[in-house]
């Protein structure tokens, strides 16, 4: 475990000393403040150094924790999907709270993208003596806004029970697992014997995510299409019919 340790610790102090090797300056660009915070590396290595090898958990502590961990809390609980559906939903987001005010001196000395517009609001409503001093809205109360205008949504999120073994054999015939871009979510059901059968990495589809994304019934694949979300069910059960349409 020592050896361990001290590879690791020499690996950062390798990492640092490349990484300032190769540190080039690109000048100034916008507003400039000095760095508070400690070097991360340093903190990580200072901890490494000073660390006590007994005190770290053996691997069988850690497996078995992996093993007896359980879904959070607050899971929503949804039912299995009876037929295959898809539909859209449109995430636009409304903010409801008070307006957002920034100083309108956030417009002096930076780049920003949209900073010219808000430094000639600031100059139209205060004038050109005294906006520098003043505040201006950034963020009215009622302001809508669609994140897919401003991001791209690449990942495809495919969310089941993994307490459901036909929704879980679902997913292997799918195809999905083949694709490199997928994000699997459980609803439901333990992530560890789950991981260790897909070999992918696995994450828990919480009240958040149930509503951003309307879902109502798993399986569930839903991925961005242009400014709206499709939003795909699977009827997970094979039948004797769906053989026979299938052949």
């Amino acid at each position: 475990m020592k050896i361990i340790i001290s590879v690791l610790a020499c690996a950062l102090l390798v990492h640092a000393a490349v990484v300032a090797a190769n540190t080039v300056n690109i000048g100034k660009i916008g507003a400039v403040y000095p760095i508070v915070e400690r070097d991360a590396l340093e903190k990580i290595g200072e901890r490494v150094a000073n660390l006590d090898p007994s005190s770290l958990p053996s691997e069988d502590l850690i497996r078995q924790k992996h093993k007896d961990y359980r879904p959070p809390q607050g899971l929503v609980s949804l039912p299995r999907a009876e037929e295959d559906t898809v539909r859209h939903v449109d995430p636009t987001y409304t903010w409801d709270g008070p307006d957002i005010e920034i100083p309108c001196s956030i417009a002096v000395d930076t780049q920003a993208i949209g900073a010219q517009e808000l430094q000639e609001r600031c100059v139209a409503k205060w004038g050109e003596d005294e906006w520098q001093d003043k505040t201006v809205v950034l963020y009215p109360s009622g302001f809508t806004f669609n994140p897919l205008d401003y991001i791209k949504v690449n990942e495809v999120y495919v969310i089941i029970n993994g307490d459901d073994f036909e929704q879980v054999a679902w997913l292997e015939r799918s195809g999905y697992l083949d694709k490199l871009n997928i994000m699997l979510l459980l609803s439901e059901g333990g992530w560890v014997d789950m991981s260790e059968r897909l070999m992918i990495p696995i994450f828990y589809a919480d009240t958040r995510i149930v509503e951003r994304f309307e879902l109502r019934a798993v399986p569930s694949v839903v991925s961005a299409k242009g400014r709206v979300l499709e939003v795909r069910e699977f009827d997970p059960v094979i039948t004797k019919e769906k053989k026979e349409k299938a052949q």
